[in-house]
């Protein structure tokens, strides 16, 4: 014959209220951690050594590269901002 858990019976004869406050402590510290890897993600896709307006322009198959131009797409790829504000746009996004 199947002998229940004493502790298991007890936490389902109480409805889960023992509980509760473990999953929500849980899931508070996860928010957290979640921030800190993502933080770390960006950077590292930071770090890539090319120019990624450089880049933009080479896949549009710009026959010239210029200064300008690049400049140009760095502002509208939003390069030309600031690391942090890149940061929580790309979170946003």
């Amino acid at each position: 014959m199947f002998q229940s858990d004493p502790f298991i019976t007890f936490i389902f004869s109480t409805g889960g209220i023992i509980l509760k406050p473990y999953i929500i402590k849980r899931i508070l510290s996860a928010i957290p951690l979640l921030l800190i890897i993502s933080f770390v993600c960006f950077v590292f896709i930071n770090l890539i050594p090319s120019d990624p307006a450089e880049v933009a322009l080479r896949v549009r198959q710009v026959p010239i590269i210029t200064e300008d131009a690049i400049a140009e797409v760095r502002s509208q790829l939003g390069l030309d901002k600031p690391y942090l504000v890149r940061y929580f746009t790309w979170v946003l996004d």
